[in-house]
Formats: structure tokens, C-alpha cells, sequence
């Protein structure tokens, strides 16, 4: 049956003789019953209740005159989780748990009734008193953190917290004085600790002002990560005025982080920094970094535009699959994280501007959309990405420092790049470790790298007057690249290190103007099979001085393949040494090894076109002594070094080589190959110093007319030598000389040659 209209509350004065006390009131169990003797509550056992009499029977009469109250507390609990599949929604559990509901309400109306009594009592009694009587007894009040004015107040505040009085069996904190403040200043002025952002989220904040700290972003990471300290937690200050502003970063729904320096950490954008390397699983950590990146513009913007640092835990992997952007005067700082992308799905970083507000991608914008100033992004390792970093508009004041990318598509990929300094920074099995578009002067390169990538650099589009110094390439297919033929790319100039190179060094195909120039100075070169310059279908102006970059090794210097395009590079390069001696290509017994390669059939044209410089060194005293230019476009030429008809009329000769003609009696001779066209009318005379068998010095001198050779002296360790015999011969249309019966055994590299040809 519904429960009756009743008053839960019993009171009792005990005769002496009396154990038997009706209740008047319904009850179901008997722990639903306070019993109270004198206020006090009897020994457990002392009393019992007869519920089929609904009354409480004590063991021992209370002693007469004793207060006996009986009071009803019902628990608030339910019986039963309704469902409709199994039965549980029946009259019986639906009304018990009313009923409950019922008998609580009562209960509740009974301690309303009990407080506003207690209240009316004091008030009564301080009235009654007199006023000497009063004023001491209010000042004891006010001693006490109360006055009858706050009592009045919360009266009203007493009736709504009755609820969480009866249940919690707590008083209000302003009753509860503490010396010179009550309980609820000093709760206010409290700081309160939270384990976590969302549980900040569910407290009700007291006071605008109010101070909290929270440990972490989410929860259990300040007991997972003990030894980092709070990762994405702080302090926190309370705003009412901020209530609905929630960026994830800065404000959470009014409470708004404190910092102490001008640092904000991924991870109080809420980053996890969980990707496992060996699962390839984590969490996107792409939108907290952008919200990180976002609250520090803000910051810069609201601070006199003092420069943010966005900053990421060393220790951790960062997975990205979505890429966030970085805008102006920003910098961050990943101490040495790694990021990792989907499986180079997705580029990691790019650049972007605000636009009405937002801040949008600048990537693909239009040209001079934007230029960004002093972006600095540092000290982090990318892996898996399309591009580690895909930027546009970084111009001065901007800097990429300690990056490295590995097994991505890209390492950087630039637009409009001004002023832009890449320090430090390494590609490794790339596709292209850098590319460069668009108004690449002025960039600055140091101790910048690419490793096993398929090309190390690329620069397309507008590449004028760069600088490219401070640069390495090893083990890549392509070293330097340059694209777009009808784009301003010219006047550059390379430094660098280039080892095990395997297909071209410095690719100049994409190169369109005729005459741009590609100079290299001061490098290094280790790369036995690549070409050092591809000129292929270009009018590029490759310029290389081997004595202004160790050349170690080389496949060739020069590299064209087609007929169609001007050859306007120039050469300075040491001869290969053969056969003893300071041999070159053309010697009649040397081996033909031109640095240089062009088709047979290459158009030759009268000016601006390639020129090809050989110093020719002892093998003995390691000095030049003869430089042969060798002019395409002259004379054609069939063979290497070949001159033409000189310009002076004193021409070096063009190499030697020494030929052991020992028949018993050890002896050599030297044939020495000039660049002069040898007709019948040629006129001329020689000098020669001979250095030979442990420094021995032979002098040779005389005329030649044609094939016809006049020796004027011949002298060997300063006497007379008629032995020694000079004759003269036209080989592929030059003069030979050679000088025989040169007295001692031959030996490779063991005499030098030196002197000059002249025409008279």
C-alpha cells in the first residue's frame, strides 16, 4: 500500500519502567532508525525494533526523566535496474522504490523543521536577555566567525543545502570559525588540486580569482611520467567573464593557464606523444600542436610582440598524420622529439597566415601572398612523412636549424625563400632531400646534408645568384639539380662535399639560358663513376678549375649528349698520368682519358663556346709545367688536347712519355707531342732540360724545319753527348719530337721533361 500521510519523528520521556516505545510511523528495517537517548545514541544491541508492531524495545527501561527520540532515515538507494527484457519492471519494485522517495521526502521536511526550531530558539533567547547580557553574548557570537545578521541570511541557504546536510551530515563552511576567518574564506583562498583538465572541467569554481593546479593534461600521466613533472598541467586562475572560451590551450571554459616564461609545451595543447615504433600505432598529435602553435601567435600578438616558443618533449614520438602550420614570429623547438607521419601520406609542417581571422594554409597560395618573418623551427627528426617540412614565404629572420629527415619523400620543400638559412640540417634515404622554388637568392646553406637520397638538391624557378655553399651529398644517384629551362636561374655558385655520387653531380639539363653559369669552387669530389656537370640539352656555363677543388675521382668533368645546345663550359684540369712521366691523352703512346665528353658530331660555333685548360704536372717535382688550351671551336679536333694553330708563337709542348728501348744496353727515349700543325714550312726551334737515373741532367737544343730536325747541342752531365739523337714526325697532323738514345734503364715516374717549343 502507498505510504500515509506521517511524521517520522517520535519523543519520548522515560518513566524508569517503560522498554516498550511506539513509533507511529512506518519503517522497513530497523538500521532506518536513529534512536537517541539524551542525544546521545545507546550501546548497539541495547534496543531492537518489532516491526510487526512498528515499535522499539530496549533490553533495560531508560532511567527516568531520559529524553528518548526516535527518528526515521531512510537510505537513499534503489532496489532495482529496470529492463524490458527480463521481468524487472513489475508494480512490486516500481512502488517500493516510490515509497522510498516518499519516506525520504518526510524525513527531510522533519529536519527543516528541527533547524528552523533550533534557530527561532536562539534568537528567542538573545532577545531575552538583557542588554548588558546581550552584547556579551553577541560579541561571543562575533568571537566566534557568526553574527545574527548571517544567521538571518542563511536561513534561506540552510533550507536548499538540507538535502546534502542529511546525506552528508556536513554543516555550512561560513558556521565554522578559524580564528579571525570562518571555513569558507579559507576555502576560497585554497588552492585545490586536480588530476586532470577534464576534472577541472567538472568543478564548480567559487570565487572569480580563485587559484588552482591541475597535475596533467589527462589523467594518470603525472603517475606514469613522475620524473617529468606535470606534462600539459600548471595553474590555473579562475575568470568568469571567460566561462564560454575554450581554446584547449590557454582557456578551459574561464580558468586561464599561468606561465612563467615565454614557453608553451605541446602537451598543454593536450599531445600525447604515444607513437609506438614497433606497431606504427599512436594518436594524432597534429591538431595539439596546431593549437599550440595557434595560442602562442596569440600570445605573441598580446604581449608586445615578444617571440613564443612552442616546445616538445625530448623523450617522447609524436605521431602526425594531420599537418599543422607554423606563422609568424614563432618558434619551435622540438628538443630532439621524432615525429612521425602516415607512411609518407602526409606532409608534417607548413607555413600559414591569418586571414580574416584564420589561420589558413599559405602552401598553395598565390606568389607574394605572404612573406613570413623570424619562423624558427629546431632540433627535430622526421620520419614517414611526404614532406617533413612543406613551407612558403620564410624570408629574413627565418631558419630551419638541426633538422633531419629520414625514409620521407622530402625533407624541405620551399617557395619563396629570401634570406632563408638552412643550418644543420640532414636528408637521408629521401626521394629529394631539398627543393627550392621560386626567388631562391640570397639563401644560406650550412653544414647541410643529403645521404642516399635519389637527389640531394633541387633548385627550379628563378634560382639567381645563389650561394650554395656548405652542402654534402654521398651515396645519392643526383647530387644538385637544376629545373625549369625558361626560368632566371644562372650566376651560381657551388660548394660543398661530394662523395660516391653515382649518376651526376651537378645536373644542369633544366638549365634554358644560354650562358648561365654554374661555378664550383673549394669542394670535394670522391665520385668514380658520376659526371660532375650534365650539360645535356642546356646552354648552361659549367665553370671548374681542378686546381681550386680536390678532384679525386671522376668519371667525367663534362657530360653532353645531345648536338642541339651550345657547349659554352669551361675546364681547368690536371692530365691523368701514364706510362711514366708527365704523359697526357695525346702522347702517341699515352691512353686517351679526357675529362671532358661531347657527342662526335657536336656543333662547333666562333665565340662562347667551351674551353678546355690542361695543366700538365711533373710526376717527379710535382709542379706544372706546361697549361694547354684546347678551343673547340677553332679547329675540330679529333683527339684530345689538341690546339690548333697557336696564337703566339711560343706554344708549350703538349706532354711527353718515356718509351724503353733497352737491347742490351739500357737505354730510353721521349716522345714529345706538341700542339703545333706541322706543314713544311713549319719553322721553329726547341729547349729542353732532361732529369733522368737519380737526377742525372741531360740538356737538349736545336731547330726544326718541318719533319727536319737540325740538334744543336747535346750535352749530359755538363759534357758532350753525340749519342743522343733528335728526330721530328707528324702524328694526327702535330709535331713529334723524339729524343733518343738517352743513356740508363728506364723507369716509370723516373725522369721529368721540361722546356718549350717555340716558332719562329
Amino acid at each position: 500500500m502507498a505510504v500515509p500521510d506521517q511524521t517520522p519523528y517520535k519523543e519520548y520521556v522515560a518513566n524508569g519502567t517503560t522498554t516498550i516505545f511506539p513509533l507511529e510511523f512506518d519503517v522497513l528495517q530497523q538500521d532506518h532508525l536513529i534512536v537517541l537517548v539524551n542525544d546521545a545514541e545507546p550501546s548497539v544491541g541495547s534496543w531492537s525494533l518489532d516491526s510487526i508492531n512498528d515499535t522499539v524495545i530496549f533490553n533495560v527501561a531508560p532511567l527516568s526523566g531520559s529524553i528518548i527520540k526516535i527518528r526515521r532515515d531512510t537510505p537513499l538507494q534503489r532496489t532495482t535496474d529496470y529492463a524490458t527484457y527480463n521481468n524487472s519492471f513489475r508494480a512490486d519494485p516500481v512502488n517500493l522504490d516510490f515509497d522510498n522517495i516518499w519516506r525520504k521526502l518526510q524525513e527531510m521536511g522533519v529536519l527543516n523543521w528541527m533547524i528552523d526550531n533550533n534557530i527561532k530558539d536562539l534568537n528567542e533567547y538573545v532577545d531575552s536577555l538583557n542588554d548588558e547580557t546581550k552584547a556579551i553574548f553577541l560579541q561571543m557570537i562575533k568571537d566566534q566567525g557568526t553574527s545574527l545578521e548571517q544567521l538571518d541570511t542563511y536561513v534561506d541557504q540552510l533550507y536548499k543545502n538540507l538535502a546534502n546536510v542529511a546525506i552528508e551530515k556536513g554543516w555550512l563552511a561560513e558556521f565554522i570559525a578559524d580564528g579571525d576567518e570562518n571555513q569558507k574564506i579559507i576555502n576560497d583562498e585554497t588552492t585545490r588540486n586536480f588530476d586532470s583538465i577534464a576534472d577541472l572541467l567538472q568543478y564548480n569554481p567559487r570565487r572569480n580569482g580563485q587559484t588552482v593546479y591541475v597535475k596533467s593534461y589527462y589523467a594518470g600521466w603525472a603517475n606514469t611520467y613522475p620524473y617529468l613533472g606535470p606534462c600539459g598541467g600548471g595553474t590555473f586562475v579562475y575568470n568568469s567573464d571567460r566561462i564560454n572560451e575554450n581554446d584547449g590551450v590557454l582557456v578551459f571554459n574561464g580558468w586561464i593557464r599561468q606561465f612563467k616564461n615565454s614557453k608553451i609545451s605541446v602537451h598543454d595543447a593536450g599531445a600525447r606523444g604515444d607513437y609506438n615504433e614497433t606497431t606504427s600505432t599512436g594518436t594524432d598529435d597534429g591538431p595539439a600542436f596546431q593549437r599550440a602553435l595557434i595560442a602562442s601567435g596569440m600570445l605573441t600578438g598580446q604581449q608586445g610582440n615578444r617571440a613564443w616558443t612552442v616546445e616538445a618533449d625530448a623523450t617522447k614520438n609524436y605521431y602526425i598524420s594531420t599537418p599543422f602550420m607554423i606563422t609568424n614570429r614563432t618558434i619551435l623547438n622540438l628538443n630532439g622529439a621524432s615525429l612521425f607521419g602516415n607512411n609518407r601520406l602526409n606532409d608534417c609542417i607548413r607555413t600559414g597566415y591569418w586571414k580574416n581571422g584564420v589561420l589558413t594554409d599559405l602552401t598553395s597560395a598565390p606568389l607574394e601572398t605572404q612573406h613570413l618573418f623570424n619562423v624558427v623551427i629546431k632540433n627535430g627528426r622526421f620520419r614517414k612523412f611526404k614532406n617533413s617540412l612543406n613551407v612558403r614565404g620564410l624570408t629574413k629572420g627565418c631558419k630551419l636549424i638541426s633538422l633531419d629527415s629520414n625514409d620521407c619523400d622530402g625533407h624541405i620543400s620551399s617557395i619563396e625563400h629570401y634570406f632563408l638559412s638552412v643550418i644543420n640540417n640532414a636528408a637521408t634515404n629521401c626521394t629529394t632531400g631539398y627543393a627550392f622554388s621560386v626567388y631562391s637568392g640570397m639563401l644560406n646553406f650550412s653544414c647541410t646534408s643529403a645521404l642516399s637520397c635519389t637527389t640531394g638538391f633541387v633548385f627550379s624557378t628563378g634560382a639567381q645568384a645563389i650561394s650554395i655553399r656548405g652542402i654534402s651529398c654521398e651515396s645519392c644517384v643526383t647530387g644538385v639539380s637544376f629545373t625549369g629551362a625558361s626560368a632566371e636561374t644562372g650566376g651560381i655558385t657551388i660548394q660543398g662535399y661530394f662523395e660516391n655520387v653515382s649518376g651526376t653531380v651537378i645536373d644542369c639539363k633544366g638549365i634554358g639560358q644560354v650562358g648561365s653559369t654554374v661555378t664550383m669552387v673549394n669542394s670535394f669530389v670522391n665520385c668514380p663513376t658520376a659526371n660532375l656537370f650534365d650539360i645535356t640539352g642546356s646552354n648552361a656555363q659549367p665553370c671548374f678549375n681542378e686546381d681550386y677543388n680536390q678532384l679525386r675521382a671522376i668519371g667525367k668533368i663534362i657530360f653532353k649528349s645531345d648536338t642541339a645546345t651550345l657547349n659554352l663550359s669551361k675546364t681547368n684540369q690536371k692530365m691523368v698520368r701514364f706510362n711514366g712521366g708527365s704523359s697526357a691523352p695525346n702522347s702517341v703512346n699515352g691512353t686517351n682519358n679526357d675529362k671532358n665528353s661531347y657527342p662526335a658530331n657536336d656543333p662547333l660555333y666562333c665565340l662562347n663556346t667551351q674551353e678546355q685548360i690542361v695543366s700538365q704536372v711533373s710526376t717527379t717535382n710535382g709542379k706544372v709545367q706546361a697549361i694547354h688550351r684546347h678551343f673547340f671551336n677553332v679547329v675540330p679536333a679529333n683527339y684530345y688536347g689538341y690546339q690548333g694553330e697557336p696564337v703566339t708563337n711560343v706554344v708549350p709542348f703538349c706532354s711527353h712519355v718515356g718509351v724503353d728501348t733497352s737491347a742490351g744496353t739500357p737505354q730510353f727515349k721521349i716522345e714529345l707531342t706538341t700542339s703545333i700543325k706541322n706543314h713544311a714550312y713549319t719553322t721553329g726551334l726547341f729547349n729542353l732540360v732532361i732529369f733522368h737515373n737519380s737526377g742525372v741532367r741531360t740538356d737538349v737544343g736545336g731547330r726544326f724545319y718541318g719533319s727536319h730536325v737540325v740538334l744543336g747541342y747535346a750535352t749530359t752531365a755538363g759534357a758532350n753527348n753525340s749519342a743522343i739523337t733528335v728526330t721530328a714526325s707528324t702524328v694526327n697532323n702535330v709535331l713529334v719530337l723524339t729524343i733518343g738514345n738517352m743513356a740508363g734503364g728506364f723507369a716509370s715516374n723516373a725522369y721529368s721533361c721540361t722546356g718549350f717549343v717555340k716558332l719562329t
